[in-house]
């Protein structure tokens, strides 16, 4: 739920009042008004899914044959701000991880094999679910890739590839190394 903290103010920001099933307490979460994908949160502009916690929508310059990004539903800035002691990124990072491959293959059974352990080892020209590093997002807010189908090459696209991670490092630095940690 989105919710405007102030009607009055000409710099009235928003906040994104956590779903109670996370049992995360009242926490409000910001979301930055300056933020093209922010603004999309609050317009539901090219929505292709949403949940509780993330929001899902055509990339509007796609680098694939089908080309998704999927965004916290709160202003995070980039991967860089993600942190294994914290108990929402580990969550959101498992979000991001589970709803990524199912949509891809809800949205795609015809591109993708129904069964899920190869859709995770696929091969990276078919299906590719992941982000930028920092140095090379266009777009301060958190975002993953999931490109699926035959890629666009752009003179860009070899260098920021490499300074790609692919959700499955990203969940196994955050999450599975903090799961170890507790042991």
């Amino acid at each position: 739920m989105v919710e405007r903290k102030s009607q009055h103010s000409q710099n009235s920001e928003y906040s994104y009042q956590l779903p109670p099933s996370l049992e995360l307490g009242d926490a409000k979460l910001p979301i930055n008004k300056d933020c093209i994908f922010c603004e999309m949160l609050i317009s539901k502009g090219n929505m292709v899914y949403e949940d509780d916690l993330v929001y899902v929508f055509k990339d509007i310059d796609p680098d694939a044959q089908y080309h998704y990004q999927m965004i916290p539903k709160w202003h995070i800035k980039n991967l860089a701000q993600l942190n294994s002691e914290n108990a929402l990124h580990r969550h959101l990072v498992s979000h991001f991880y589970d709803k990524g491959f199912s949509l891809v293959k809800m949205l795609h059974p015809d591109l993708i094999n129904s069964d899920i352990a190869q859709i995770k080892d696929a091969d990276a020209d078919l299906l590719r679910i992941g982000f930028h590093r920092p140095k090379c997002t266009s777009i301060d807010h958190l975002h993953m890739h999931m490109m699926v189908g035959k890629r666009k090459w752009k003179a860009s696209w070899q260098f920021c590839w490499l300074f790609y991670r692919s959700i499955s490092d990203v969940k196994s630095e955050l999450v599975d190394k903090a799961k170890v940690a507790k042991l």
